[in-house]
């Protein structure tokens, strides 16, 4: 599913990545390191947002930062997020299920599981630190997407959001 060879990612000075090679079959994986280690530059390049400095990498066999139809397959939640503060949350994931040839009707349904749909009519930029992160994951599981990258998926949530959230992604990975 995922391949990288010798995958580096460097920003001016900073070498974010350097050489990675790795091979992630389908299924659930964590990725865990340090602050500042690379994590969610990996997660950039999987996604096809950065391209590599050096070296390469594929998603379902193509190069995901020049294959709109690879893009198409994944969904992802950043953190933080980064989400236009102007629009409201369901004008976003219109924007989303535009981009990704996505029923609308699979909006209410994806906000209805993490418990953001009482909240689609209002701007994001009024939307809590917790709020965003749930408005982040629906966007990333809108479409039913091949591949599911999450970075932080609890960062900013409350106890009791921790908990809810935790148990809709055991629920999602056992399906």
């Amino acid at each position: 599913m995922i391949k990288a060879e010798n995958l580096t990612k460097r920003f001016g000075k900073l070498t974010a990545l350097d050489s990675i090679n790795l091979e992630i079959e389908e299924g659930f994986t964590l990725i865990l390191g340090p602050n500042g280690g690379g994590k969610s530059t990996f997660l950039n390049l999987c996604a096809g947002i950065y391209k590599p400095t050096e070296g390469r990498i594929e998603v379902f066999g193509e190069e995901p930062w020049s294959n709109e139809k690879v893009k198409k397959r994944i969904g992802v939640s950043f953190d933080p997020p980064a989400l236009p503060k102007h629009r409201t949350g369901l004008e976003w994931l219109s924007y989303i299920a535009e981009l990704k040839e996505v029923e609308k009707s699979e909006i209410i349904s994806v906000a209805k599981l993490f418990s953001v749909k009482p909240f689609l009519n209002r701007k994001i930029g009024e939307y809590s630190a917790g709020m965003l992160k749930r408005l982040s994951l629906s966007q990333a599981f809108l479409g039913n997407p091949d591949f599911i990258l999450l970075d932080e998926p609890l960062a900013n949530l409350d106890f009791k959001g921790i908990k809810e959230i935790t148990e809709v992604l055991k629920r999602i990975i056992e399906d």
